[in-house]
């Protein structure tokens, strides 16, 4: 019975080799030549909490826990309630007041969208880790494109026409990209909020996501390299030179003037505040103006965009010459929302008046809206905010 087994299944090996090669006129493309290796996803470290005095983690479903530093260890657990993790001074970890006996510890998910980091939904893993200031560091690791669905729909509005929304993710994606290369040695590649605004899988919006994967893979370089795509809400009629703001960036797109965003709830903008005031917040930033009162202010230099490069404050024995972007920082960025102002005094007040919203390097967000509007296409955004900028894969 065996034996008649097994000259049955010769048999039939036999028959499916000859059908192997007959059909091969049936099917539309050999087998082989089908099935394809999968390529792994370009993943990209978020730090969603620096500096943390303690971080929340939970898993809502099956997740492998990874402990290292200290008595390294693998855990399996069905569900991950929430846990409360802190640190001591020789950063050791402790989860809910318990002694975890190690540095660091990563938690991978079974299931997508069931990882929540301090009250976010993020896709991916977590990683927790104790850091060198004394405080703990969250780090969220997944794949780009997957990031990319909860940055786009924070760093723009879904309800914007299509063009704007695909420029846009090309822009946020050729920025992370940028930073996974500048960032070496470290536990993370890209900082949120400070980089840029990540919103994780709670964020995610059908129309932006459509977006990320229309233009998946999609970066743009400048004389053949990456390069970090800034852009910001608003450019108030004209870009500036990239190495006015950010003196590292000499090699960059040059600025253009813009006419796309002047529809911009944002385009102009005014704020006053008091003499004492400023010269307070000066002086907490280690930039005291010396006695006396401030009496006027007025732009020493501006840029060939007309942006304000220093301002100068007096009193009647001194004065003080401080950058644009410094203003804006020390004054508040919502305050003094560009450097594209004039200012006077009014009393004992200052009275700044501008125009758009941001530090006016690379893509203005409106004014990308208001190409599209036009019937414009994502590269021509890009290609016009962007000058000599090429897109790639």
């Amino acid at each position: 019975m065996l034996a008649m087994k097994r000259e049955l299944q010769m048999v039939v090996a036999a028959v499916l080799l000859q059908g192997c090669t007959s059909m091969r006129g049936i099917l539309p493309g050999g087998i082989g030549d089908m099935v394809k290796a999968p390529v792994a996803p370009r993943l990209i470290r978020v730090a969603v909490a620096r500096s943390a005095h303690s971080v929340a983690v939970s898993v809502g479903g099956p997740c492998t826990a990874y402990a290292e530093g200290g008595r390294a260890a693998t855990k399996r657990v069905a569900t991950l309630p929430r846990t409360v993790i802190t640190r001591d001074t020789a950063g050791l970890l402790y989860f809910n007041g318990q002694p975890a006996h190690c540095q660091r510890i990563t938690f991978v998910p079974d299931m997508p969208e069931s990882l929540v980091i301090d009250g976010t939904t993020y896709r991916g893993r977590a990683t927790v880790l104790a850091n060198q200031s004394g405080t703990l560091t969250a780090v969220n690791t997944l794949p780009l494109e997957e990031y990319l669905a909860g940055v786009v729909p924070k760093e723009t509005f879904p309800s914007w026409p299509e063009a704007a929304l695909q420029a846009q993710a090309v822009a946020a994606r050729t920025f992370a990209v940028y930073h996974t290369k500048q960032y070496g040695g470290r536990d993370y590649d890209i900082v949120a909020p400070t980089h840029q605004l990540y919103g994780g899988a709670g964020a995610e919006d059908a129309r932006t996501t459509k977006a990320v994967l229309d233009t998946e893979g999609e970066l743009l370089t400048y004389h053949g390299s990456v390069f970090c795509t800034y852009f910001y809400t608003c450019c108030g009629g004209y870009t500036t030179r990239a190495s006015t703001v950010f003196p590292e960036m000499a090699d960059y797109p040059p600025p253009v003037s813009c006419s796309y965003c002047r529809r911009s709830p944002h385009f102009s903008w005014s704020y006053s505040v008091s003499a004492a005031n400023a010269a307070e917040k000066l002086k907490r930033d280690g930039r005291p103006i010396g006695s006396g009162m401030i009496i006027s202010v007025s732009p020493s230099e501006r840029t060939a965009e007309g942006r304000v490069a220093k301002l100068r404050f007096s009193t009647r024995t001194t004065s003080l010459d401080i950058r644009g972007e410094d203003v804006r920082r020390i004054l508040g960025y919502d305050n003094v929302r560009s450097t594209l102002f004039s200012v006077r005094m009014t009393g004992d007040r200052l009275l700044f008046w501008g125009r758009g919203w941001g530090h006016g390097v690379g893509m203005c967000q409106w004014g990308s809206r208001g190409m599209a509007d036009t019937g414009k296409s994502y590269t021509d955004i890009l290609s016009y905010y962007y000058p000599g900028a090429v897109l790639a894969r």
